[in-house]
C-alpha cells in the first residue's frame, strides 16, 4: 500500500508522459456507499479540517458533477456537510473529483506490476574499519555481531550497546564504563580481549570490538543430549576457567559473575571469561579482598549473599560460582533449583545438595569443598589448583559435545561478513556494468513474483516465461529469505523501504 498524498504537486505520475489515468481505488466493496458516506463524515468532521474550505470544495465539486452526469447522480445539497445529506452523497463520477478524493485518501490500489522488489543481498554496514556480519547474540541492553576488518581480514565481535537502554538499567552506563577500563587493562589467553572501542555520538552508541569466538558453553550444554559434558571435556574446560581465574586475582579482580553462559569459546576450542560489567577490582592497598555489591546471577550465588550479609569475601563468590559452574558441566543440572528467587535463596542458605553417583568421590570431594557454606571452610583458588582431580589426567573415551552451529556453518569457520565484503568488491563493478540503466535488472515486480509462485506451485520448479532471465533461477517462494519492497514505479517519491 501506499500513500496518495506522494503523488508529484503537478497531478501526473512520475513515469508517464500523457494525461493521468482515472484513479483505480476502492473502499471496501466497490461502489458500496456506506463506505462513500463514512468517508465524506471523517472528512468534514475532522478535528483538523478546514470546514469553510471543506464546503466550497464539496460545493465547486458538486457543480462539476452536475453539469456531467445531472442532477441526480451529483451531491444531493450541501447538508452532507451537516450529516444530513442524502443516501447518494459523495458518490465520485468525474475525473477531477477522483483526484482531489485520492489526495484526501492514506490508502490507494496500486497495480501489482508498479511494485517494485529488491532480490538483491543486503547491503554491507561498515562501521570504524569493520565489515559488519550478521546477529551472534542479543541480550537484555546490547547485541553482538560477526565483524571483519577490511585491511587485515581478521574476524571480530562487536558488542552494540545503546545508551538510551543503558539509561534504563540500574547502573547501566556505570557498568559498561568499568568494563571498558578494565578489559583495557587485562591481557591474558582465557580472557577475552577488548580490541578497541568506537562511538556514534549522534546515534548515541557504543561499540566494543571484542576477540571472535564462535560457541558458548551455555549453548552446547543446551544441545547436548544429556545436557552435560563428558568427564574429559569438563575437566579440560574447568581447567582453563581456573587459568583465567588465576590472572584475574593476580590482578585483583573479582568477575562476580562466573557462569556457562560467560564462558566463551574460539575457533580453537580457548576458554574465554567474558561479561565483566559487575566485575569490581579491589583497591592496590586494600587489606583483603572484603566487598560489598554482588550484581550475579541468582542460581550462582553463595550462602552470604543469599542470607542478606552486608560485606563479603571477593574471592570466595567466585570460587562458589565456579564449583556450580562444574555442577552443571558433569550433571546437566544445578544444585540449587527454586520456583521463586525466594525459594531459591532458601534452598542455597541451607546449602543442602545431591552429588549424582556417576560423579565419583575424588570429583564430589572438589565440588563440596568449593561449595562450603561457610566462606572460610570454602577452598581457595590455590587449594582448587592442586586438588587430585585438577591434576589427573582424563583420556577422551566419550565423544565431545559440540559447539553449537549456526545453520550451514561449519564448526565457526563460515563468517557471515563474506556476502557483505563480495558486495562492497562487487558494488563498483556492478554501478559501471549497469550505467545508464533505468533499473536494475535485480529488481522485480509485485506481479514477476506472483507469476514465479504460481508457477513454481503448479510445475514445482522454474519460472514463468514472464519473468527476467537476468535474474537467475529462483525456486519455491517459501525456501528463500523475504524480498523487500523499496519503490512504487507510479508513487516516485514513496519509497516503501
Amino acid at each position: 500500500m501506499a500513500d496518495g498524498r506522494s503523488r508529484p504537486e503537478s497531478g501526473g505520475y512520475a513515469d508517464d508522459d500523457g494525461p493521468p489515468p482515472t484513479a483505480s481505488f476502492q473502499l471496501g466493496i466497490e461502489d458500496s456507499q456506506e463506505h462513500l458516506d463514512e468517508l465524506q463524515f471523517s472528512l468534514v468532521h475532522s478535528q483538523d479540517a478546514d470546514k469553510e474550505d471543506i464546503a466550497e470544495e464539496i460545493e465547486a465539486l458538486t457543480c462539476r458533477s452536475v453539469a456531467a452526469h445531472g442532477p441526480e447522480e451529483g451531491f444531493d445539497s450541501l447538508d452532507g456537510y451537516s450529516g444530513r445529506g442524502s443516501s447518494r452523497a459523495f458518490r465520485p463520477h468525474s475525473v477531477e473529483f477522483e483526484d482531489t478524493l485520492s489526495e484526501m485518501m492514506t490508502i490507494q490500489r496500486v497495480d501489482s506490476q508498479d511494485v517494485l522488489f529488491d532480490s538483491r543481498p543486503k547491503k554491507a554496514k561498515i562501521i570504524g574499519q569493520y565489515v559488519i556480519g550478521d546477529l551472534l547474540g542479543e541480550g537484555s541492553y546490547a547485541k553482538v555481531k560477526e565483524a571483519m576488518h577490511q585491511d587485515q581480514l581478521i574476524r571480530r565481535a562487536i558488542k552494540i550497546m545503546k545508551r538510551k537502554k543503558l539509561k534504563r538499567i540500574p547502573k547501566g552506563e556505570e557498568n559498561v564504563e568499568k568494563e571498558i577500563r578494565l578489559l583495557g587493562r587485562l591481557s591474558h589467553a582465557n580472557v577475552m580481549s577488548l580490541i578497541e572501542v568506537l562511538y556514534n555520538e549522534e546515534k548515541g552508541k557504543i561499540y566494543l570490538v571484542l576477540e571472535y569466538c564462535c560457541g558458548v558453553l551455555k549453548d552446547m550444554l543446551d544441545a547436548a543430549d544429556r545436557h552435560r559434558f563428558p568427564m574429559w571435556q569438563a575437566h579440560f574446560y574447568f581447567g582453563q576457567l581456573l587459568e583465567g581465574l588465576s590472572y584475574l586475582y593476580s590482578k585483583r579482580v573479582i568477575h562476580k559473575d562466573i557462569k556457562p553462559g560467560n564462558l566463551l569459546l574460539n575457533t580453537a576450542h580457548v576458554l574465554k571469561i567474558c561479561d565483566f560489567g559487575v566485575a569490581e577490582e579491589l583497591d592496590l592497598f586494600a587489606p583483603d579482598d572484603t566487598i560489598t555489591t554482588s550484581q550475579g546471577t541468582p542460581t550462582f550465588q553463595p550462602p552470604e549473599i543469599a542470607n542478606g550479609a552486608d560485606a563479603f569475601a571477593g574471592f570466595k563468590i567466585d570460587i562458589w560460582s565456579s564449583g556450580v559452574t562444574l555442577y552443571n558441566f558433569v550433571t546437566g543440572s544445578y544444585p540449587f533449583e527454586g520456583e521463586t528467587i525466594f525459594r531459591l535463596f532458601e534452598n542455597i542458605a541451607t546449602c543442602e545438595f545431591e552429588v549424582p553417583s556417576h560423579v565419583g568421590p575424588v570429583l564430589e570431594d572438589l565440588i563440596r569443598g568449593m561449595l562450603a557454606k561457610a566462606p572460610e571452610h570454602r577452598l581457595t583458588l590455590v587449594q582448587v589448583q592442586s586438588h587430585d582431580w585438577v591434576r589427573k589426567r582424563i583420556p577422551p573415551n566419550e565423544p565431545a559435545v559440540p559447539v553449537k552451529l549456526r545453520a550451514d556453518d561449519d564448526l565457526g569457520l563460515s563468517s557471515t561478513v563474506l556476502p557483505y565484503i563480495c558486495d562492497i568488491l562487487s558494488r563498483e563493478e556492478f554501478e559501471e556494468d549497469h550505467q545508464g540503466l533505468t533499473e536494475c535488472p535485480m529488481l522485480v515486480t509485485g506481479h514477476e513474483l506472483n507469476q514465479e509462485s504460481h508457477h513454481a506451485n503448479g510445475n514445482g520448479a522454474g519460472h514463468s516465461s514472464g519473468t527476467r532471465g537476468t535474474r537467475g533461477t529462483r525456486g519455491s517462494s517459501s525456501d528463500e529469505k523475504t524480498t523487500k519492497c523499496i519503490k512504487v514505479r507510479k508513487l516516485g517519491s514513496c519509497l516503501l523501504s
